[in-house]
């Protein structure tokens, strides 16, 4: 009998109760087929025994058989007489070939139930083809030998996850049960990292433990690449043990934890597919080997290990609930158990209790006494053989290392230290103790374990948290003077230091840990260490600091209060600390999976997203009146769809705008999106933003109409058409919203929302938000609110700050613009922020230019106005800090303005388009002919003073001398324009903060408010002033005499434009810095204003200032685009391609400064 399917098919997992009924169903049949009859079932052989029947069938012993195969590589082939004899001649088991199916071999019995699962325990397939030394042909014998020493000694005490019985017997006899080239590779690259020879360790890690973006080490990539051919074609236990160690490697590696913690998680899932987690006496019992039920238990429990270091080490959520488990542990207890077995159980124990300690700190829960009891109870019954000796095996060392600092981290909340005084912390006096007798043992253990197993490089990555960790406490402690001997103090310090400088070799985070450390002491006046001097900081050390806070929350200023400044710095070196990474934000038009991509690609804590536009809010308001749209955006709705599993998975917080006219209809759709999938994650929705019914109200009492956006400005002349919206009766309103600031997003997330989905709040809010939570800044803190509104900024507008839309897009290969990642932000606590994009993505590109470009987008002038913060961005400072990695800074706040922007939308009437082409000769004489034609006729039907605005345009000009008739011809008969079809338009109005009514509401699981929080209303304002506005004149002008040279405007300067309702802005700056004493001079109104040439009209106005830092220039050119982009009659009414047009004019340069 054989019962087959293809494991790897989704359609029916081992798991399923579909499969197993079916198995069921299939075994009761053969039983009754048997009974019938009346054949007994022979006892079973045992495999050697089988395995011989099989070979002298053939002719062939098995000595000879195994050497026949190295020989010819090929497998044995042999066939039992009859199917009854291959049945009875087997051990009865439930087992899977190489090929991934799932076979039962021997007599049918009930006792498979419908909990059996998949074991990896083949027949004949099993016979491997190649010796230990043939599969790894590519490494001296030597060298196979130095690292599996090196592996036993130091890895596998540690990450258990290979039964070295079972591997060490199946890699000597040449079967492929429990040994395979992938997991062999695995276990050589996990034992190079360790080896005392550089040359061998270089074959794993790069030099000072670099980035895998260029070049994967040999033995990582061919490891790696071995695991994936198992994943495609045939994965078993070994591909589970294969993954499990190569996502140790991967914390070694700059920038590559992600990718690490994600490999750990493909483990945890293929181990749960293969139905390790379940208790193994279902199967029956004679159907496992001991060795067979050892292997289950060690690959499944390594995993568990494994899982809770990667959650210890990133700070993250831990995969495996031991609700769904039904394997026992390994048992640790004093006993008659194999060394192996002991420190498993061991460590199993241990990390369970230290991930539920983490958990707790993560969400800052209280943690019950049981857990300090369990500690206790779990040092008390440790085995003999694991008790504490200076000359312990390198995995004592380590295990005892996590116990330590598990003791200090769940007593983390008990105690504080100070610097200055120890009286604000007298109450934690003896937390304080505990916290420094166990980091002691910690040193104590460090030296121990560089005495007698060498440099503490072949430690795993989470004992260099827990060495942090121990000397954080003896600097704070030495700090409150709570030391009697000085020279035990200095020698454990350096000894703790002297373990992390030694680290640096293998694991990226080494050196930034080093920085904090030496930072501290010199906080601290801590005397300083032989030859430890500090390394330079760089864009590395600030892209680790973020998640090195969520793994070590001893850097807390909550846990030492008094090693923080003001600004909540315990150095100026690291004005970074406590990096919070956002991103990104999505147009409306953005599919959903660019969502899943930033949640999937790479470390955010925010996911923020801005859909909404002065385009789709009124068009959807008209469907949604019609029935026909739910009124939220649908990408919105399709990104949580695709990237639900990685927000709980991961515990981001989401903040979107993708809520529209309707965010409580998707915040419904979204719990209940939630309690299908059984995640336990909260969903808020804001309100407040929606004005319609007020603004409707407003003009049918008063007859008047909210004031306009520019009508504080005292320069601008707002036209008629502007106003339309005065002639209330024939231009209804159909949707009003004000523009919501982060108040009430922030709000949400204080009541313990991870989902809030707004409607109208500005742009950069939920960015604003996001600092606001995470940093717990106050509502004055507006020098951090205003640089994190322009980090807002910054990302708001999908891949913009990756490459989209960027003027020197021809400067680079077209190939890296195509399927462009997403901007991020990382806001630290002072406000400052870098832009970057997720590391690993080979696409876009993140530089000053690029930020420059998008800074200059869409903005008001000096004085960036939101409804939380007025940031002043005169001296903005824009600096590349790496690779793909800009800095912002220099950015003032003050409160926000009195008024928040008011978008009204409103039926404006009808409009038509028609074209028509003139070809060949005279075609200026053609068009003027056909403007007097149409001018005519329409005035003869009386509908010619009936037009709002009646314009003729002139679009594109043939070509002079033309080689070909199409250079010089257009031609179109689509006259589907020329029919008049409705419209809608748009005005900016102003509103009155202090008559906002926000709000925050939580819903239960059941889709229903829990909870309602108000939004509170700024205290004091910012008083508007007349903008900035000075011309070249007013500036110290170089303006160099001698011979010019016509060159294009493009090729000499950078720029970006945008729109804000009927006005374009427009930045500009010059490629060579140097020119900048020149450019801003010659870049006057008046320049400005003759490279628009024909398309000036007078009642344009022109603002002009510059931002001296970034050296650039930007002007605001005031009702150019008539009504904005719903209703201009302009071919760029969003004014994006304003600045291309300026930059494609030719000017006359000096040739002095062309020469700079």
């Amino acid at each position: 009998m054989s019962i087959e399917r293809d494991l790897l098919t989704r359609k029916h997992r081992n798991s399923s109760r579909h499969y197993t009924i079916k198995l069921e169903r299939r075994i009761r049949q053969l039983e009754a087929e048997l009974q019938k009859n009346n054949l007994e079932v022979p006892p079973g052989e045992s495999r050697e025994e089988v395995l011989e029947a099989v070979l002298q069938e053939s002719g062939t012993s098995q000595h000879e058989s195994q050497q026949s195969l190295l020989g010819q590589g090929q497998k044995p082939r042999g066939r039992f007489h009859s199917l009854i004899d291959r049945l009875c001649a087997a051990e009865p088991r439930l087992c899977t070939d190489r090929a991934g199916r799932l076979h039962f071999y021997g007599p049918s019995s009930s006792l498979h139930t419908a909990e059996s699962i998949s074991s990896w325990f083949t027949f004949t397939d099993a016979i491997y083809t190649e010796t230990p030394h043939q599969t790894a042909r590519e490494l001296p014998v030597q060298l196979q030998e130095h690292l599996l020493d090196q592996y036993w000694k130091f890895q596998h005490g540690v990450i258990q996850v290979v039964n070295r019985e079972a591997f060490l017997n199946d890699m000597k006899v040449g079967r492929c049960q429990y040994y395979s080239k992938a997991l062999l590779y695995a276990i050589f690259a996990s034992a190079a990292r360790v080896s005392d020879y550089p040359e061998i360790r270089a074959l794993v890690v790069p030099p000072e433990a670099g980035s895998l973006r260029f070049e994967e080490p040999y033995l990582f990539k061919k490891a790696s690449t071995l695991v994936e051919e198992e994943l495609r074609h045939d994965a078993s236990v070994t591909t589970v043990q294969a993954l499990a160690l190569l996502s140790v490697l991967c914390c070694c590696y700059a920038g590559s934890d992600g990718r690490g913690w994600m490999d750990s998680g493909r483990a945890v899932r293929l181990a749960f597919e293969f139905g390790l987690n379940q208790e193994l006496s279902s199967i029956g019992p004679n159907s496992l080997r001991r060795v067979d039920s050892s292997v289950l238990r060690t690959t499944f429990w390594g995993c568990f290990t494994l899982d809770r270091l990667w959650a210890t080490y990133l700070g993250r959520p831990y995969l495996i609930r031991l609700d769904v488990v039904t394997l026992p542990r390994p048992d640790a207890s004093p006993g008659v158990h194999t060394w192996d077995e002991i420190i498993a159980g061991a460590w199993t124990d241990l990390l369970d209790i230290i991930g539920r300690i983490c958990d707790s700190i993560n969400h800052k829960l209280s943690q019950p006494l049981v857990m300090r009891q369990e500690l206790c109870n779990w040092r008390l019954n440790l085995d003999p053989v694991l008790r504490y000796l200076p000359q312990s095996p390198p995995a004592v060392h380590v295990l005892h290392l996590h116990y330590h600092s598990a003791v200090i981290l769940e007593r983390l909340s008990e105690g504080r230290f100070g610097v200055e005084t120890s009286s604000a912390a007298s109450d934690s006096t003896s937390a304080r103790t505990i916290y420094t007798d166990h980091a002691l043992q910690l040193a104590a253990i460090t030296q121990d374990y560089r005495a007698n197993h060498g440099s503490a490089r072949t430690m795993i990555g989470n004992s260099l948290y827990n060495i942090t960790i121990a000397v954080i406490v003896l600097i704070a402690n030495w700090a409150e003077g709570g030391t009697t001997d000085e020279n035990q103090y200095i020698e454990r310090v350096d000894s703790c230091v002297r373990s992390i400088k030694e680290m640096e070799t293998s694991f990226a985070s080494a050196r930034t840990l080093s920085n904090i450390v030496l930072s501290l002491m010199r906080r601290c006046n801590f005397p300083p260490l032989p030859s430890q001097r500090q390394k330079e900081w760089s864009e590395e050390d600030e892209g680790l600091l973020s998640r090195l806070r969520l793994s070590l929350p001893i850097l807390s200023p909550d846990f030492m209060p008094a090693l923080y400044d003001d600004q909540g710095l315990f150095s100026a070196t690291f004005d970074s600390e406590g990096l919070e990474s956002s991103g990104p934000f999505w147009l409306f038009a953005d599919p959903g999976y660019h969502m899943r991509r930033q949640a999937e690609w790479g470390d955010v804590d925010f996911l923020t997203g801005d859909y909404l536009a002065e385009i789709n809010l009124p068009e959807n308001k008209k469907g949604m009146d019609a029935g026909v749209h739910e009124g939220w955006e649908p990408t919105c709705w399709d990104g949580f769809v695709q990237t639900i599993d990685l927000i709980a998975q991961k515990e981001l917080k989401v903040i979107v705008n993708g809520g529209a006219l309707n965010p409580a209809g998707l915040a419904a759709k979204v719990q209940q999106l939630v309690n299908e999938k059984g995640f336990s994650l909260k969903v808020a929705y804001l309100s407040g933003d929606d004005l319609t019914q007020e603004t409707k109200d407003q003009i049918s009492k008063t007859g008047q109409i909210p004031a306009h956006l520019d009508s504080n400005n005292p320069d601008v002349k707002v036209e008629k058409l502007a106003v339309a919206l005065q002639d209330y009766q024939s231009r209804p309103v159909i949707t009003s919203h004000a523009y919501l600031g982060a108040r009430g997003i922030v709000g949400a997330l204080d009541g313990g929302a991870d989902i809030v989905i707004a409607g109208r709040v500005a742009d950069a809010s939920p960015v604003i938000a996001a600092a606001w939570y995470w940093h717990q800044w106050k509502p004055t803190d507006y020098d951090q609110l205003a640089s994190a509104l322009i980090a807002g900024h910054l990302i708001e507008c999908s891949a913009y700050t990756t490459g989209a839309n960027f003027a020197g897009f021809d400067q680079f290969d077209l190939d890296l613009f195509v399927d462009l990642p997403f901007g991020i932000a990382e806001v630290a606590n002072d406000g400052t922020s870098v832009i970057t994009k997720h590391e690993h993505t080979q696409k876009g590109i993140v530089n000053a230019d690029t930020i420059k470009c998008q800074f200059l987008y869409e903005i008001q002038g000096a004085i960036y106005l939101n409804s939380d913060v007025s940031a002043d961005t005169t001296n903005i400072v824009i600096t590349d800090v790496g690779k793909n990695r800009v800095q912002m800074s220099g950015i003032k706040g003050y409160p926000p303005p009195p008024t928040t922007k008011l978008a009204v939308f409103y039926d404006a009437g009808y409009q038509c388009q028609l074209l028509a082409n003139a070809a060949g000769y005279a075609t200026e004489k053609k068009w003027q002919l056909f403007e007097k034609q149409m001018r005519f006729f329409l005035n003869e039907k009386g509908v010619l003073d009936q037009f709002d605005h009646l314009e003729f345009q002139i679009v594109g000009v043939p070509e002079p001398n033309p080689r070909s008739q199409l250079r010089r011809l257009h031609w179109s008969l689509d006259y589907r324009t020329a029919h008049p079809k409705p419209y809608i338009s748009f005005y900016p109005g102003l509103y009155d903060q202090t008559a906002l009514k926000e709000a925050a509401h939580i819903l239960g699981p059941d889709g229903k408010v829990a909870q309602t929080i108000d939004a509170k209303l700024p205290t004091e304002f910012y008083r508007l002033e007349r903008r900035i506005n000075f011309d070249a004149e007013q500036c110290t002008l170089r303006n160099p005499q001698g011979p010019t040279r016509t060159v294009t405007l493009g090729d000499i300067a950078y720029g970006r434009s945008g729109d804000k309702g009927a006005n374009c802005n427009f930045g500009i700056y010059p490629r060579n810095p140097a020119h900048w004493a020149w450019f801003r001079g010659y870049m006057s109104r008046a320049k400005l204003q003759e490279l628009i040439g024909d398309d000036w009209r007078d009642t344009y106005f022109i603002e002009r200032m510059e931002f001296p830092e970034i050296k650039a220039v930007h002007f605001v050119v005031y009702g150019i685009l008539g009504r904005g982009v719903l209703a201009s009659t302009l071919l760029d009414s969003l004014g994006k391609a304003f600045a291309d047009y300026i930059r494609a004019k030719t000017i006359e340069v000096p040739v002095e400064i062309l020469e700079l």
